[in-house]
């Protein structure tokens, strides 16, 4: 990537929610005060109260101290995604083996070759597997000493962008929006789902500002899944935890899923109910999973792992969208849950490598 993607050297890491401007001498409202729960958030984004990104475009410590409010700069989202967009590209063109005592083999890039041949020969696209890919290609860079962005953090960084990219490359274009319909909360939500039936419809081709049009829809779709993600990683981090030495992978994996079902839901539409019920059925499916690599390292079952928690995100997305957003479990209730189930889980099952897979597998 060129001109989007930050100047960040290897193994530096850059902050999902990283980035924030503000003019100078500008008379700045009050921020908000902090909200330890996911209910007050939406309602007190005057003038955008329908909207989960809302809370993100103000800077964490701006609100610790209630000083000045600042926005998160579209220049910095659109870094973030550079990064992600780079660290995507260079894992999936990868091949070998990744560094340590397990000589874990490199896929993403093999995987990526066969879909690219399938494609060629005039086959449908998969987005399913390429989801996968995508996933795969981020934790081996992670594995390999690369650079990533934390998303909440690196053991889980391959979810959000796996998604992220699933949405900006089948999704986009698919023309969403026709059909909406209005639920019984009087919410607006895009009822079609077009692009969740089958394949989504080819994309139109487009030519001069048409494609500038095009682009700049896609990159405001992309802060809005970053803001929505931020947000939703803020009540997890508030609230219970983001740590696998505090919480297990449930901590990590579980709250990266939650984060990227609710960004999806949130750029295919969703209400703010279903933005929270997307979030809350990702993370109530990881509950109790355990953080247990093999060799101490951020490679088995870490990588996998990460594949199969973006498909859990795309999966838990649809299913928030196919209803009104009402269900029985909250948000708040899955978070307070995961928080209690970290507490009572054993320290072999915290990255500790004292149990679990990492005392059942051989390292050789």
């Amino acid at each position: 990537m060129t001109g989007t993607e930050p100047s960040c050297s290897s193994r530096r890491t850059t902050r999902s929610a990283a980035g924030s401007s503000g003019a100078r001498g500008r008379k700045r409202s009050s921020p908000p005060a902090p909200s330890r729960t996911r209910m007050p958030m939406p309602p007190r984004c005057s003038p955008c109260a329908t909207s989960w990104d809302c809370p993100s475009r103000r800077s964490p410590a701006a609100t610790r101290r209630r000083c000045g409010a600042r926005r998160r700069s579209p220049p910095a989202l659109d870094a973030i995604w550079g990064c992600d967009v780079g660290l995507r590209g260079r894992g999936a063109h990868a091949d070998g083996v990744l560094p340590g005592m397990l000589q874990v083999k490199r896929r993403a890039g093999t995987i990526r070759a066969q879909l690219e041949a399938v494609e060629a020969e005039g086959h449908r696209e998969l987005p399913g597997e390429w989801l996968g890919a995508f996933a795969l290609a981020v934790n081996e860079e992670n594995a390999a000493g690369g650079r990533v962005v934390t998303a909440p953090t690196n053991g889980a960084a391959g979810i959000l962008p796996a998604v992220a990219m699933y949405w900006w490359r089948f999704l986009a274009d698919s023309g969403l929006g026709a059909g909406n319909a209005v639920t019984p909360y009087g919410e607006l939500v895009a009822s079609a789902l077009l692009g969740f039936d089958g394949a989504p419809p080819p994309a139109p081709a487009l030519d001069g500002e048409d494609a500038e049009i095009a682009e700049a829809n896609r990159r405001r779709g992309i802060r809005r899944f970053l803001l929505t993600a931020t947000a939703l990683g803020s009540l997890f981090k508030a609230n219970a935890s983001i740590s696998g030495a505090e919480g297990g992978c449930q901590a990590e994996v579980g709250s990266a899923c939650a984060m990227a079902a609710g960004g999806l839901t949130a750029v295919m539409g969703g209400t703010n109910r279903q933005i929270e019920n997307a979030a809350e059925i990702a993370m109530e499916h990881h509950l109790g999973l355990t953080c247990d690599p093999i060799g101490g390292l951020v490679q088995i079952p870490c990588i996998e792992r990460n594949a199969i928690a973006a498909s859990t995100a795309v999966t838990a997305a649809r299913l928030a969208l196919r209803g009104d957003g009402s269900h029985y479990v909250s948000l708040d209730a899955v978070v307070e849950t995961m928080r209690q189930t970290g507490l009572d889980m054993s320290t072999k099952y915290k990255e500790t490598s004292e149990g679990g897979l990492a005392v059942n597998v051989i390292e050789c």
